[in-house]
């Protein structure tokens, strides 16, 4: 399902150990590591970004011989930039490499750590039509002996999907079905409104049925479903049954429509990305 990656890297150690969780993705066949080197502000001194090349360079070799011992070919790319920023950077390679995910880091320990969640993330997420996966500090932690550990063991093992019912959200359902590695789907809803209690009691009972239904389409592909419906903020109710229900991802459909304006991306689907202690998967468009 995702057979060719973009990992795109900051190379702070947090971005660097999300390499794990690449690794551990089944399915995946070969990876574009891209480190992207901002030289849209030289400093008084002029150009000084030649050190940072080579140890772009230098580093992201590291990380191929690593994949290779995974079993996974890869190929490097540093890309300098003296205009535009580093998310248009990582859209267009991902353009020009025909990639099925791009994947990044939540956040930074180097030099663009303050703008990596915010507007590299934010910016990737807006400016793709694919899949974005975004790996949080839940699974990544930093290793305390070797540089790279098993961090991220099974992360499609337990997976909690929203769904607001829309087309977008309904195109993630055949991509749960065919994905590799695939143990559990908690199916979500969150009824964010009713005038009386009896509108809401029947909108939580259709919701019921029509997550069975799903589930039942996953049951028939091999895949183990459950079914949970809540009323509430759909933000709050999604990051906290990930929690308490300890899942591996969470999977996002790229947008919502009619009055669950929440889940339109740029309010649900990104602030769960920025708030969720879980890696974020927002699924791509075909079209």
């Amino acid at each position: 399902m995702f057979s060719k990656v973009l990992f795109a890297t900051d190379l702070s150690p947090y971005s660097s150990a999300s390499l794990e969780c690449v690794s551990e993705m089944p399915g995946v066949h070969e990876v574009i590591l891209l480190n992207v080197v901002d030289a849209t502000h030289p400093s008084k001194r002029g150009w000084v970004f030649d050190n940072a090349i080579k140890d772009s360079e230098k580093e992201l070799e590291n990380q191929k011989k690593h994949l290779l011992l995974s079993g996974i070919d890869s190929r490097v790319r540093v890309e300098v930039i003296t205009t535009g920023d580093v998310a248009e950077t990582i859209v267009r390679v991902a353009k020009e490499e025909e990639v099925s995910l791009i994947v990044t880091g939540a956040r930074g320990k180097g030099l663009v750590s303050r703008v990596l969640l915010g507007s590299v993330s934010k910016g990737v997420l807006q400016g793709t039509r694919g899949g974005v996966l975004i790996i949080r500090n839940r699974v990544v932690e930093l290793p305390k002996g070797p540089k790279y550990e098993k961090l991220c063991p099974g992360i499609f093992s337990k997976i909690l999907f929203p769904t607001d019912f829309s087309d977008h959200a309904s195109a993630v359902v055949p991509i749960l079905e065919g994905l590799e590695g695939l143990g559990k789907v908690i199916l979500l809803h969150v009824v964010t409104r009713g005038e009386t209690k009896e509108e809401i009691d029947i909108s939580m009972e259709t919701a019921q049925h029509r997550l069975e239904a799903i589930a039942e389409g996953l049951k028939r592909a091999g895949k183990e479903a459950e079914v949970v419906v809540h009323l509430g903020s759909p933000t709050d109710e999604i990051i906290h049954l990930a929690e308490n229900e300890d899942v591996s991802l969470i999977v996002m459909g790229r947008h919502g429509h009619g009055r669950v304006r929440e889940m339109v991306l740029g309010s649900t689907a990104y602030m769960v990305a920025k708030r969720a202690k879980r890696p974020v998967l927002i699924a791509g468009q075909s079209s």
